[in-house]
């Protein structure tokens, strides 16, 4: 997992996604990078070590926290 700043000012939250069912061995192998809502959701608290407010959410079921440059599961 990793938070990803762009040139064009946009913040990536890139990951493997969960989508699939579970005991498929290809569940895991797609590669998302989903956009975060800066200024409208989600806030950069710190770049480096990056901390980001409130805990992310993805479609595939992915949810934690970013602090201190590390993923936390909800």
């Amino acid at each position: 997992m990793a938070v990803l700043f762009m040139d064009d000012g946009r913040v990536l939250f890139r990951h493997r996604c969960l989508a699939g069912r579970a005991g498929d061995p290809e569940r895991h192998r797609i590669i998302n990078a989903a956009a975060l809502r800066i200024g409208d959701g989600h806030t950069v608290v710190n770049a480096d070590p990056v901390t980001i407010t409130p805990s992310i959410l993805c479609e595939c079921g992915a949810h934690g926290y970013v602090t201190d440059g590390r993923w936390v599961d909800c």
